[in-house]
């Protein structure tokens, strides 16, 4: 799996099922992967996607993950996923469309450069480090 980051998304004080807020803190953004009862892991495929104006880019690629296993790298930008054009696409969006079952697939236009890349990634299981220091 080409590793955007995947998290679950959770909403500041909503309550669970019971009706009473939890004070619990509010859950990490979105990423693009899935979520796993543990909220340091997500299944996708291992990147944290950025804004992009011709779509996103990979500001982050998940060290071990599905798309660093792939070879993509920070800064490419992904232009059409599933043979849909991203340009148009909300982080929210992007991060969905990266989650999902282990072993599911999802096809990639990737943009590095003046190289147009095809890429199929495979999603697990991804540990989701912290954000890069800016």
């Amino acid at each position: 799996m080409i590793a955007l980051v995947g998290a679950a998304l959770a909403c500041k004080g909503s309550a669970p099922s019971g009706g009473e807020a939890t004070g619990a803190p509010p859950a990490a953004p979105p990423t693009a992967g899935g979520a796993p009862a543990d909220p340091s892991t997500v299944t996708g495929i291992g990147i944290r996607p950025v804004s992009h104006p011709k779509g996103f880019a990979i500001g982050q690629v998940f060290p071990g993950g599905p798309a660093d296993d792939a070879g993509l790298l920070a800064g490419d930008v992904v232009v059409e996923v599933d043979g849909e054009s991203t340009a148009r696409w909300s982080l929210v969006r992007t991060a969905r469309q990266m989650r999902g079952p282990a072993g599911t697939k999802v096809r990639m236009g990737i943009e590095r450069g003046d190289q147009r890349l095809d890429v199929v990634v495979e999603r697990r299981a991804v540990a989701v480090p912290p954000p890069p220091a800016r």
